[in-house]
């Protein structure tokens, strides 16, 4: 089933395919563009079997609980700046939340999306590439809905929040479905024509003004510093005593807030 749009919202730039239980919306996005996806084609599910988060985590995806969605972009950026993308989806869903739920979040670098020091989505990009050529990115989104933490697996539960542990409200299938065409209509206009450089550039002070900086830090070598900003690519800049680091690695330490 595709989403037919209404005459109160904006017309999404291309079909959004609701579905069922899939294995991940992210592979059935990747797939659909190797096949030549429309630009902006979204696929949404009702739950996963291998829903994945960055590093290959698996992604806690109970049916007609939460928000699986993936998005196809065929965009004309170098692969190495596809990790930006990652930044302008984070902005968008800061955005989306704020003006349909009134929900203010804090967001993570360089993929998570947090109510307090609790994580509420994920986001996922992956470039598909044919031969040395960018064909184009998907970018996976896992937004907690319903429930509490208490329906995720134990390890997860005092990491975890819902948007009904957050707001006191559930929401209705129509909602979820709102939810994700106003993250997928605002990521694409946001980045239509646009390159990697143009787009951080254009949402760097609103990744600011979300972002849960300063915090302490602890790189993957043992030393402890600040995390203080991003930097023209994306890079989390972490003081070090006198100097500065850019970090690209994610898989750094976020020390306990004080």
């Amino acid at each position: 089933m595709s989403r037919a749009d209404s005459s109160d919202e904006k017309p999404l730039p291309a079909p959004m395919h609701i579905l069922g239980l899939v294995t991940s919306t992210n592979d059935l996005a990747k797939e659909a563009l190797s096949r030549g996806a429309s630009h902006g084609e979204s696929f949404l599910a009702s739950g996963q079997t291998m829903g994945r988060g960055r590093t290959g985590k698996r992604w806690h995806s109970p049916l007609e609980q939460h928000l699986y969605l993936s998005l196809v972009l065929k965009l004309d950026w170098p692969i190495v700046q596809i990790a930006q993308l990652t930044l302008a989806a984070g902005v968008t869903v800061a955005q989306v939340l704020r003006d349909l739920h009134g929900l203010e979040v804090k967001l993570k670098w360089p993929n998570d999306v947090q109510v307090g020091d609790r994580k509420l989505a994920g986001i996922l990009c992956e470039g598909v590439i044919r031969g040395e050529e960018l064909v184009g990115a998907v970018v996976g989104l896992g937004l907690n809905l319903n429930g509490d933490a208490s329906a995720f697996p134990e390890p997860l539960r005092p990491l975890v929040t819902t948007m009904e542990a957050s707001t006191g409200q559930s929401l209705s299938e129509a909602q979820r479905v709102a939810l994700a065409a106003a993250f997928v209509e605002r990521l694409v206009t946001l980045v239509d024509g646009q390159s990697a450089d143009s787009v951080l550039s254009a949402i760097r002070r609103d990744w600011r003004s979300w972002c849960n900086l300063p915090r302490r830090v602890r790189l993957p070598d043992g030393r402890e510093g600040d995390a203080v900003a991003i930097d023209e690519q994306g890079r989390l800049v972490v003081a070090m005593g006198v100097s500065t680091e850019a970090v690209e690695s994610a898989t750094l330490e976020w020390l306990p807030s004080a």
